[in-house]
C-alpha cells in the first residue's frame, strides 16, 4: 500500500504544479478530486 501512497502523493503535486499554470483549466479537476 506503501506505493500506492506515494503515488497518490506525486499525482497531488503534479497536479499542484499545474495549476499554477493553468489555474482554470485544472481547477474544476482539482475540486472534484478533493471531494471525491
Amino acid at each position: 500500500m506503501v506505493i500506492v501512497e506515494l503515488t497518490a502523493i506525486v499525482l497531488l503535486k503534479r497536479l499542484l504544479y499545474l495549476t499554477k499554470f493553468y489555474p482554470g483549466e485544472f481547477e474544476t479537476l482539482g475540486y472534484k478530486f478533493y471531494n471525491h
